[in-house]
């Protein structure tokens, strides 16, 4: 059981990742669920020429503000055993920065 600092329990964040391409649609497309919101968010975007960049675009509910926001994410393949995925979200002045970073390491 996990203790946040107010020593009371926590339950560990949990997400998950699906991506593919639609071929009806001709764009790659993303979804991303997790333990702590209760909607899906859903993302449709590209491909770079090398195929190891694929940008995603879609919208959010900001719990902070109450109203859908854009977001962009950015999955890249690092090398065939890693991957990181990013999710950029507007800030207050409008401007994206990064929320989240995710790697993941093929286990061997």
């Amino acid at each position: 059981q996990v203790k946040g600092p107010d020593g009371q329990s926590m339950v560990p964040f949990e997400g998950m990742s699906t991506m593919g391409y639609d071929n009806h649609k001709k764009q790659y497309v993303s979804t991303w669920i997790d333990n702590m919101s209760t909607s899906m968010l859903i993302e449709w975007g590209e491909c770079d020429g090398e195929g190891k960049v694929i940008t995603t675009k879609g919208s959010s509910y900001d719990p902070m503000s109450g109203v859908e926001q854009p977001r962009r994410s950015v999955a890249t393949i690092i090398d065939p055993d890693t991957r990181r995925l990013e999710a950029f979200v507007p800030g207050p002045d409008g401007v994206h920065f990064r929320q989240m970073e995710i790697n993941y390491t093929r286990k061997k």
